[in-house]
């Protein structure tokens, strides 16, 4: 199998641990993506780390007051850093994800991820327009090209992101999902949306209208081994069924060849 499945949760969702751990020594996923937010590793760190699961890391965000494009903001922003560092290196993750930031400067954000000096850090695609009507950074290809080349970050490619980027400026998001894979993401997002609109719904695979086929075809994952982060929504009280439908609906469409 040339990719790895993920379950994203907060490490706030301490509600799962025990569940993830039994399905991941079924084979359900392959790693957990955790969201950190500064202050909360003193409260669950031992949960996770006691679960022994391989991570990823995904760093506190604009939700959580932090915002890479603006110079005002780096102390709030070097300390989730810091915190998603100290998760990382926790639980032995290899990668850290981060947010371009709202309203700012691109090239403040390759500055600002720079400063911080660690070949963990990849960059994540955003949409044009934020959920909160801010324009964000980071949602052109050209902008996630930029931090790459002066902070050298990896990318990860969240195809919701993507799509709804395209929309808002008229560009056929199958045309730029293929722009975008050229930028060789290391981790990809993927759920469910409307292609009629610009903002991020995460929905369970084939409750939107994306074309998943089309999709698959060009994140072709043949070639080499990547991540692969579903954030569809999940409820404790379905302990992972919803997640694991998610994950079957995906194997489904993808080629035959890949799970050989």
């Amino acid at each position: 199998m040339k990719y790895k499945i993920g379950l994203k949760l907060y490490a706030s969702n301490i509600e799962y641990a025990k569940i993830a751990d039994y399905e991941f020594k079924r084979g359900s996923f392959d790693y957990i993506e955790l969201y950190v937010v500064p202050g909360d590793l003193k409260k669950y760190k031992s949960v996770w780390e006691k679960s022994h699961l391989p991570f990823i890391i995904h760093a506190a965000h604009c939700f959580h007051g932090i915002n890479l494009s603006k110079r005002e903001y780096f102390p709030a922003n070097k300390k989730a850093y810091e915190e998603a560092k100290k998760y990382a290196d926790l639980l032995r993750a290899p990668i850290i994800i981060f947010h371009p930031g709202l309203a700012g400067d691109v090239h403040e954000t390759a500055r600002q991820l720079k400063l911080f000096e660690d070949k963990k850090i990849v960059i994540e695609n955003k949409p044009f327009i934020a959920l909160n009507g801010k324009r964000c950074v980071g949602g052109s290809i050209n902008d996630i090209r930029v931090i790459m080349q002066e902070s050298g970050a990896g990318f990860c490619l969240d195809l919701t992101h993507a799509i709804k980027y395209a929309y808002s400026n008229d560009i056929d998001y199958i045309e730029y999902l293929r722009r975008c894979m050229k930028l060789n993401p290391a981790i990809i997002h993927i759920s469910d949306g409307n292609t009629s609109s610009c903002f991020d719904e995460h929905l369970s695979l084939g409750k939107g209208n994306f074309d998943f086929v089309r999709i698959c075809q060009i994140i072709d994952l043949t070639k080499q081994q990547r991540f692969i982060t579903f954030e569809s929504p999940k409820k404790i009280s379905a302990k992972l069924r919803d997640f694991k439908k998610d994950v079957t609906f995906f194997k489904n469409i993808m080629k035959d060849g890949v799970f050989k």
